[in-house]
């Protein structure tokens, strides 16, 4: 991943087709552009198709091919206070080493002990153990301390289809077989008294149909088509928390934020970004939720 520093703001540089309002990089000058300068960033203003865009300079328009430029996306970069919230084994990618020594900008490091500090203890494959600033990162995938962890749970018997039963008497040799849904309760066998299999049981989570899911996707892509000009949201994700922003365009590369909204996937529900991104579009527009989603079903 390269990371581009641009007015106080961190980007990372990805090779796609631009969209109208975005920011981009210039990688490569070609013959018709002499006028360009690598390293020069720009923003859109319109795009042709999918291979020409047109970026706002002093002295007018340009045109830029898809091979001269690479999109610079918003990353998220965490605060500067302590996180006791964030696991172990959470990784993240390095923004900043103007605090640091050791880890360069845009590696990647991953969380070995989380001291609740603002400078807590991080491994990357060159060092395997060294402090780093929570400002000078950004995530990459967020382990919380907080999430269900799972429980060992005994059991003494099967029925026919291999679920375990409690008034069973256990079948020989049969032990830590996979399940999803037993009593919760350590018990016995009340034949010969004794324990005779255990398991791991992961707790259930709702998990989304794939209508549902296309169902967000197209509620998202209604309410950001019906936009009025000059108005845009964004979509900003940490671990399993979305945020919604609406910003307003003021003229000269000037976008304000105005409102967001921010919602985290309960504990009960299987991760979905879809799913999150339109909770956070209607809790910022104040449009309903699907009924599936208020009810649980």
């Amino acid at each position: 991943m390269n990371i581009t520093k641009h007015e106080g703001k961190y980007y990372k540089e990805v090779k796609r087709v631009a969209k109208a309002g975005e920011l981009v990089k210039i990688v490569e000058v070609g013959a018709h552009h002499p006028e360009l300068v690598v390293g020069d960033i720009q923003q859109v203003v319109e795009t042709i198709g999918s291979t020409y865009l047109y970026t706002d300079r002093l002295n007018g328009f340009r045109t830029h091919n898809a091979d001269e430029y690479v999109v610079l996306e918003p990353l998220i970069v965490m605060t500067d206070e302590p996180h006791p919230e964030i696991a172990e084994g959470s990784t993240f990618v390095v923004v900043d080493d103007i605090h640091l020594y050791t880890f360069p900008t845009c590696d990647t490091i991953t969380l070995v002990e989380n001291d609740k500090t603002t400078s807590p203890w991080f491994k990357s494959t060159t060092y395997p153990r060294n402090c780093c600033y929570w400002h000078c990162l950004s995530p990459l995938n967020i382990i919380y301390k907080d999430a269900p962890k799972q429980e060992k749970v005994m059991i003494y018997g099967y029925d026919d289809s291999g679920s375990p039963v409690a008034e069973a008497v256990p079948v020989p040799g049969v032990s830590k077989t996979k399940f999803k849904s037993i009593n919760p309760k350590p018990t016995v066998c009340p034949s010969c008294g004794q324990v005779v299999a255990y398991d791991e049981v992961i707790p259930q989570k709702r998990v989304y149909t794939a209508e549902q899911i296309q169902e967000a996707k197209d509620i998202v892509y209604r309410i950001m088509t019906n936009l009025i000009g000059g108005v845009t949201i964004d979509f900003l994700f940490l671990g399993k928390v979305t945020e919604c922003v609406k910003l307003i365009y003021k003229g000269n590369n000037d976008w304000t934020q105005t409102e967001s909204a921010k919602v985290r996937c309960s504990d009960g529900d299987e991760y979905n970004r879809d799913i999150g991104m339109m909770v956070a579009i209607c809790k910022l527009i104040g449009e309903p939720m699907p009924k599936w989603l208020k009810d649980g079903e």
